[in-house]
């Protein structure tokens, strides 16, 4: 959406978000600060991988909720009433912006020196490394949930009626947004002690474990190697925020955290397209490759 004097850009991940460019070059630097280069900004060294620690738990429990509604409403509702569970969203999404309505920006915060970046890439050579090994480790780590319940759930990968009712798919995927958010909880504890090279490369390695067990488990095991993929997730994602922020220059944070999230993208997409398309052809084998790539990603991270 554009008018004469700002761009608005949306874009949908994890959760919606919008970046307003203004003209002035002045607005523009304080709207091109993201919200992780706004917490690293506001957030002491030592504190760092804590904050990034419990923005990820919130959103976990964000996915929980969702999953829990989606859920009732599964089986609450026939299928061909489930267009008024979408209405409800409408509502929420609504009610969470007048939530919002007079959230501002940290007053009296500075602007870094300086002129402000140019381009896209940060210009630091020191963030090269850590931004290509988690370009590597994201496409395993950032596998949907849902070709987690493919496998766990006994979904068809090429279609058809699957062995679990949709209540309970959604159930499952409350189930590993809970198994998420609590792992993001005690992510912050193990970053501050371990460091965070050190909390990616524990969390990677535990992840190559989970695909292992996702390759070869059955029943119950299944299940539990399923819930223990969210452990990956909630370990490593905060860290990985933490590690590039302790490592970019302040007035690079912003680029930096851009750089992060477009290659992360472009990684998650090429993860999940190859482990779908390969899973209906490979089958639970698929895993065994993801869980290689961790290895790989761990092994990447520098020694310190």
């Amino acid at each position: 959406m554009r008018n004469a004097q700002t761009l608005s850009l949306t874009y949908s991940g994890t959760r919606p978000q919008t970046i307003l460019f203004h003209r002035d070059a002045a607005i523009q630097r304080a709207n091109l600060t993201a919200t992780d280069a706004l917490v690293a900004d506001w957030t002491p060294d030592g504190e760092r991988a804590r904050a990034y620690a419990r923005m990820r738990t919130m959103d976990h429990l964000g996915a929980t909720a969702g999953g829990l509604a989606a859920a009732l409403a599964a089986w609450w509702l026939a299928p061909e009433d489930l267009w008024m569970a979408v209405c409800a969203l409408v509502v929420v999404t609504l009610f969470v912006a007048w939530l919002a309505r007079r959230l501002r920006d940290r007053p009296g915060l500075a602007p870094a020196a300086g002129s402000p970046p140019t381009g896209w890439w940060p210009h630091d050579r020191a963030l090269r490394r850590p931004l290509a090994v988690i370009t590597l480790a994201v496409l395993a780590t950032r596998i949907s949930p849902l070709l987690i319940l493919v496998q766990v759930a006994g979904l068809p990968a090429e279609g058809g009626s699957s062995a679990w009712p949709l209540w309970q798919i959604c159930l499952g995927w409350a189930a590993l947004g809970l198994v998420q958010a609590a792992a993001s909880a005690g992510a912050g504890h193990l970053a501050e002690r371990f460091g965070e090279v050190g909390t990616l490369r524990l969390g990677w390695l535990a992840g190559a474990a989970v695909f292992a067990a996702l390759a070869y488990a059955s029943g119950t095991w299944l299940i539990i190697a399923g819930l223990a993929f969210g452990v990956l997730a909630g370990l490593t994602e905060g860290a990985e925020k933490s590690w590039i922020a302790s490592l970019a220059p302040k007035h690079e944070r912003a680029v930096s955290f851009g750089a992060l999230a477009l290659l992360s993208a472009i990684a998650a997409l090429a993860g999940n397209a190859a482990c779908g398309l390969l899973l209906a052809s490979w089958g639970a084998h698929v895993f065994l490759v993801l869980g290689g790539l961790a290895v790989l990603a761990a092994l990447a991270l520098p020694r310190r």
